[in-house]
């Protein structure tokens, strides 16, 4: 069991944010049923809550935020279809991107069919890819 506090701070360092911006992530997190909660005899100091979140769901999604939000910058957080882009490049290629020898046309084949694959799908031209990419 976490308590709102354990759960603020790992936040906080995994996804190097202020606590303010911390707290509203974990507050989120609870909303969308994502997190559970249990009772806990212990009060929070932070929040006063009798209650504590499971440690178990709280690391599975706090992994995967960090797969996400943290490398996400904020103008690409404005820019959904070229960060889901470069998510899939990623995934396919690593932080290093698609290589030399792969041509555009294939990147892009390729990048879409992650996309759909992954559920992602939608009407991302070549261009928006390319410029994820960092190849126009």
């Amino acid at each position: 069991m976490l308590s709102f506090g354990e759960a603020i701070a790992l936040v906080r360092q995994r996804l190097n944010t202020s606590s303010g911006r911390a707290a509203a992530v974990v507050r989120e997190a609870l909303k969308s049923g994502e997190l559970r909660i249990i009772r806990d005899d212990h009060i929070d100091p932070i929040s006063g809550s009798l209650f504590a979140i499971v440690e178990d769901d709280f690391l599975d999604w706090l992994n995967r935020q960090v797969s996400t939000t943290a490398t996400t910058p904020l103008a690409a957080r404005e820019q959904p279809d070229r960060e889901r882009v470069r998510q899939a490049a990623i995934e396919l290629w690593g932080t290093a991107g698609p290589p030399d020898h792969l041509s555009n046309s294939s990147i892009c084949r390729e990048v879409t069919q992650w996309l759909k694959k992954n559920g992602q799908a939608a009407d991302i031209s070549d261009a928006t890819i390319l410029r994820a990419v960092g190849r126009k």
